[in-house]
């Protein structure tokens, strides 16, 4: 998937995370994936209701896997699950959470993940800055219209 060079929210919104990741999470992984990827999550994951705490605690658990000695098979595949598990019901979280988790292959993609987080969390937390200091922003989106 190539990267716009303008999105709207909209199409943010629309972006399916199965597709976006499809060049996985890797140093290698798309431009879409780096660029439009943090973006697409904390729309979706805030047009849903998800509490950013959510995406907080899948940084945890990332983080927390990524400093283990041994990152075997079964060791993915456990992070596989709680990523799910700490997704909750919100179907956006889950979608990301299944997305990633298909691409969660060695210390690489876990890096890669962890960086796509952790710039979505930055994105919304600069957002919601910027809408509570300018109050004629209420209502509008931090991705151009």
């Amino acid at each position: 998937m190539d990267a716009p060079h303008r999105l709207t929210r909209a199409q943010a919104l629309a972006l399916d995370p199965g597709a976006l990741l499809e060049g996985g999470l890797g140093a290698g992984r798309g431009e879409a994936a780096r660029v439009v990827g943090p973006i697409a999550l904390f729309e979706q994951l805030r047009r849903e209701g998800t509490p950013i705490a959510a995406l907080e605690m899948a940084i945890a658990l990332l983080h927390r896997h990524s400093e283990l000695a041994i990152l075997d098979a079964a060791t993915l595949e456990l992070l596989r699950g709680e990523l799910l598990f700490a997704a909750g019901e919100g179907h956006g979280m889950r979608a990301w959470a299944a997305a990633i988790g298909r691409h969660l292959l060695d210390r690489r993609s876990i890096e890669g993940a962890l960086e796509l987080l952790i710039e979505a969390r930055q994105a919304w937390l600069l957002t919601d800055a910027l809408r509570l200091s300018d109050p004629r922003s209420v209502g509008r989106s931090g991705v151009g219209s």
